[in-house]
C-alpha cells in the first residue's frame, strides 16, 4: 500500500449531501470548506468529485462560480455516494508488480456488514484496473501505510467487521500482512466514538500522534496508551520508530439535533492530508496550529502548508483527510 507522500494522480472528493443529518447552518459552512479545499486543491492536482444528482452538480457548479479554479482540472461524476467521507467508503489501492490494483472486499460474502459501498466496481471499469477481492472487510480510513512495509491500524474498526466474520485479531494481523504486503502492524486505538486515525506518519521512520491531555475525557488513557506503545514499537528492520506528539484542540460542545450538548469536540491535527505539492492542516483558532504548521514545514520542506479552518467540519467528526481519497495509477487520472 503506498504512503500518501507518494504522487498521486488525481484526489477523490464527494460532495456532502443535503440529506444529510447536519443542520442547514453547518451545511452551508461545510460547503464553503470543500470550495476553499477545491479551490486550493485543484492547483496540485486532478480532482474526481462525485455528486448525487443533477440538482447536485448544478448547486456545486454554483458554489464555485466565481472562484478561481479550473473546471478543466475537475471531472464530476454524478454517481450517488450517500457518504461525504470519501476516504471512509473509497477504493483501497495497492501495487502489484508495475501496476496498481484496487482492494475490495466482496459484499456478497459479508451481507451483514453495515458499510457504505466504495464504488470499486465503477472504478475499475472506469480506470481499467484489476480489482482483487480480499478475504478482510478494511477501509482506507483505518489504515495509514508508510510507503515501506509498515501499517497503522485503526482497531476498534478492524477488529469490530472482521471478528463478525470468524477473525481473531492474530488471524486478521497475518491477513493483513499477507494481503496488505506488510511486515509491520502498528495497532493504534481511538476514544469512544472517533473516526480519526490518532496516529499517522510524517515519513518512513516518524509517527506524528495526536494527546488529549483532558483527564476529564474518556480518550486521555486511550492516547496515552498509543503513545507509549508507539514508543517502545520497532520496525521489522530493527529501526525504533521515532514519535512526534501534538494536543488536540478544543472544537466545542456538538450542536448537531440528535445530541446536542452531549460532548465535546476535539480537532485532531492528524486530519491533515497530503497533495502533490502541498499539505493542508486543520486550523481550529487554537495555539496548536502554529505548532502544527511549524511540525509540517519540518517534515515536508518541499510542500506548501495549507492551513484551512476546520472547526465546522470537525464538528460533524469530519477532517482534510476524511473527505479526500488520493488516486495512485495513471489510469485514475481522467476516467472516462
Amino acid at each position: 500500500m503506498p504512503s500518501e507522500w507518494n504522487r498521486h494522480s488525481a484526489t477523490q472528493l464527494q460532495w456532502p449531501s443535503a440529506q444529510s443529518k447536519w443542520n442547514a447552518e453547518r451545511l452551508i459552512k461545510v460547503e464553503e470548506l470543500y470550495c476553499r479545499f477545491i479551490e486550493e486543491l485543484h492547483f496540485f492536482e486532478p480532482i474526481h468529485l462525485f455528486v448525487d444528482d443533477l440538482e447536485m452538480r448544478n448547486h456545486v457548479m454554483q458554489r464555485l462560480s466565481g472562484r478561481a479554479v479550473d473546471l478543466d482540472r475537475i471531472t464530476v461524476h454524478q454517481k450517488e455516494t450517500g457518504c461525504a467521507w470519501a476516504r471512509d467508503c473509497g477504493s483501497v489501492f495497492m501495487k502489484h508488480g508495475s501496476e496498481f490494483v484496487i482492494y475490495d472486499f466482496d459484499p456478497e460474502e459479508h451481507p451483514s456488514v453495515d458499510i457504505n459501498g466504495s464504488h470499486s466496481d465503477y472504478l475499475a471499469e472506469k480506470s481499467g484496473l484489476k480489482k482483487v477481492n480480499g478475504e478482510l472487510i478494511l477501509r482506507n480510513n483505518w489504515l495509514d501505510s508508510n510507503g515501506a512495509g509498515a501499517l497503522l491500524v485503526l482497531e476498534s474498526p478492524m477488529l469490530e467487521h472482521n471478528k463478525a466474520n470468524g477473525f481473531s485479531k492474530p488471524e486478521i494481523e497475518q491477513k493483513l500482512k499477507k494481503e496488505m504486503r506488510c511486515e509491520d502492524i502498528f495497532w493504534v486505538k481511538s476514544g469512544s466514538d472517533d473516526v480519526e486515525l490518532p496516529a499517522r506518519w510524517l515519513n518512513v521512520n516518524t509517527v506524528m500522534i495526536t494527546l488529549n491531555d483532558n483527564v476529564d475525557e474518556d480518550g486521555a488513557s486511550v492516547s496515552q496508551e498509543n503513545v507509549k506503545l508507539l514508543k517502545s514499537a520497532v520496525l521489522e528492520k530493527g529501526k525504533k520508530l521515532n514519535v512526534e506528539t501534538l494536543k488536540q484542540a478544543a472544537v466545542g460542545k456538538n450542536d448537531e439535533p440528535e445530541d446536542a450538548g452531549l460532548h465535546s469536540f476535539l480537532g485532531s491535527y492528524t486530519g491533515f492530508y497530503i497533495a502533490n505539492g502541498a499539505i493542508f492542516t486543520p486550523k481550529f483558532n487554537q495555539e496548536e496550529d502554529t505548532v502544527a504548521v511549524e511540525l509540517f514545514k519540518r517534515y515536508f520542506p518541499g510542500r506548501k502548508i495549507i492551513g484551512i479552518d476546520c472547526t465546522d467540519i470537525a464538528m460533524v467528526k469530519g477532517s482534510f483527510r476524511r473527505i479526500s481519497l488520493p488516486f495512485f495509477s495513471s489510469k485514475m487520472r481522467r476516467l472516462s
